[in-house]
């Protein structure tokens, strides 16, 4: 469950090995999915450790990201560094209460106790530089 929560995609990683996913970190997974691609092969669990949406027209970031086709590989890891930061996996937990406005702390890096937080898994990673948030 850990590798699909930390990489915050729709899609279980080892049925969909084909998915390129340039801010997936785990060597182990990558060599794994690498190799199941190879064999054109996949591995399809009972419990893949997606979550499911709780809300109606929410989305994983990660899918909006990666299939917008916009961003190169490096702004993809960085976007992906800043969404563990603030421990978000879909477009719900960056946007206020209501859901028709993005969360102007979470735009900044930060938490107030008026934002969405996440019960869920804590990943460890470290507030990213200032150059990565929007001004």
């Amino acid at each position: 469950y850990w590798a699909q929560y930390t990489v915050g995609i729709s899609t279980p990683l080892l049925e969909f090995p084909e998915i390129s996913l340039p801010h997936f970190e785990s060597i182990f997974f990558k060599q794994l999915r690498t190799s199941l691609v190879d064999i054109n092969g996949s591995i399809r669990l009972l419990r893949t450790g997606v979550l499911p949406l709780q809300l109606q027209f929410n989305q994983y970031l990660m899918d909006i990201i990666l299939a917008s086709k916009k961003f190169t590989d490096e702004q993809i890891i960085q976007i992906d560094l800043c969404r563990k930061h603030l421990q978000v996996l879909t477009l719900a937990d960056i946007t206020t209460p209501c859901g028709k406005h993005f969360d102007r702390n979470k735009l900044m890096g930060r938490n107030s106790e008026w934002s969405s937080q996440t019960q869920l898994h804590k990943i460890n990673q470290p507030r990213p530089p200032d150059s990565m948030w929007r001004h």
